[in-house]
């Protein structure tokens, strides 16, 4: 439900001038969705299984002084690792909604 309403906001608002008649969108937003989703499953195992990301901002927060927060880091290690796996997700969907699926022009086409 939130895919369809997220694409209709997006041809019909955020991307309104840029949208072309007969072009496939639905169809390049959904593979675009699919593949960051597919990016962001594997960067979650990667980083719950083998990276533990939890460790290394722990550590750069104790060496600031802020050894409960770095505690409870360590402890919610599970949660970091899905807060950045969501960011790289974002990041990855923007891009690709901008550049693969509605084709944002550059500044210089704009105003020609």
């Amino acid at each position: 439900m939130g895919f369809f309403v997220g694409f209709t906001l997006n041809k019909l608002w955020t991307y309104v001038d840029h949208a072309e008649e007969g072009e496939t969108y639905l169809l390049k937003y959904l593979i675009v969705y699919a593949v960051t989703f597919i990016v962001y499953l594997f960067f979650n195992f990667s980083c719950d299984h083998y990276i533990h990301p939890e460790n290394f901002i722990a550590k750069t927060i104790a060496d600031l002084g802020q050894d409960n927060f770095a505690n409870w880091i360590v402890v919610r290690g599970t949660l970091v690792t899905n807060i950045l796996s969501i960011f790289v997700n974002v990041i990855l969907n923007f891009f690709g909604t901008n550049f693969l699926v509605f084709r944002v022009p550059k500044p210089n086409d704009i105003f020609d």
